[in-house]
């Protein structure tokens, strides 16, 4: 008694050898050095070099035309989604438009076998057009599903990065934080860092984005917008922490450098306080008495 075939493949028989890359529930993709492997049937390559199965397979089913040119761009989709694709799809839209034109231009001059092979030609280009649009609008999607693991991912080790350097700031510290990080990219800190080390110092430039995250949460309004600010901010500021903490090069200033010029910062600010405590009440003394 024979053995019950799967759904999919009654009434033909499994290819002896299949190309595990045109399979429909493929997932993987050739890469230059190793094969990503994925399966949504669960079955396992045959040889760790190739996608070839020469035993065949019980679940393989051939995958459709667009999803076979999606998988050609699947490397690049990542980023550019289907930018690529339709490109592609352009150039042979174009090229059916100019063997149209042929034939009408020179049609006349043509057997049948020219002109039927000429047709053919277009007709192919037209459908191959179709199948790229389909495939772009899956280059798409992909890119979709990639960003936000992407982003996830980013977020996820941005949250675990704040809670390791900034396990109990309060917004307030994180806003003056992130403040502090702009001012010493600036040219009164260059300056001041050309004191302290006797050469020209370097600042990672992109400590000064977390500044710009600050001014954005103080102007937001309560709400979930400005939570999640809140939540970039924290990990935007770690990040720059971080960087800090790990300089480039000797020429780059260090988390000890900018510690030492928040306290410059802080005692800049404390004193000017004090003088404009000291001058509201030189000029409430010095202001007339009532009359009344």
């Amino acid at each position: 008694m024979s053995r019950e075939q799967p759904p999919h493949s009654r009434g033909r028989e499994a290819p002896v050898t299949v190309d595990c890359e045109k399979c429909l529930h493929f997932t993987g993709r050739q890469g230059w050095v190793r094969i990503e492997w994925g399966c949504t049937q669960g079955q396992q390559p045959e040889s760790e070099f190739g996608l070839t199965r020469y035993g065949g397979c019980p679940t393989y089913r051939e995958a459709s035309r667009d999803e076979l040119i999606f998988r050609r761009f699947k490397g690049s989709a990542s980023f550019n989604g289907g930018a690529d694709l339709k490109s592609r799809q352009m150039q042979a839209r174009r090229t059916a438009t100019s063997l149209s034109k042929a034939l009408a231009e020179f049609g006349d001059l043509m057997d049948g076998a020219q002109v039927k092979a000429g047709r053919d030609a277009v007709a192919a280009l037209s459908r191959l057009a179709d199948d790229i649009a389909r495939a772009s609008t899956l280059a798409g999607a992909f890119k979709e599903r990639e960003d936000a693991q992407r982003e996830a991912e980013r977020r996820k080790r941005g949250d675990a990065l704040a809670d390791r350097l900034l396990p109990d700031r309060t917004e307030q510290q994180l806003v003056e934080c992130a403040e502090h990080l702009a001012a010493f990219d600036s040219a009164q800190a260059r300056q001041w860092l050309e004191i302290r080390h006797g050469r020209p110092m370097l600042v990672e430039s992109s400590i000064w984005s977390a500044n710009d995250l600050a001014q954005r949460w103080r102007r937001a309004v309560a709400g979930a917008a400005k939570n999640e600010l809140l939540a970039e901010l924290r990990r935007d500021v770690a990040q720059a922490l971080e960087g800090l903490d790990r300089p480039m090069s000797r020429e780059y200033a260090t988390r000890a450098d900018f510690d030492a010029y928040r306290q410059l910062l802080r005692d800049r600010s404390a004193a000017s306080a004090a003088v404009a405590v000291v001058v509201a009440q030189a000029m409430r003394q010095a202001a007339p008495d009532d009359p009344g």
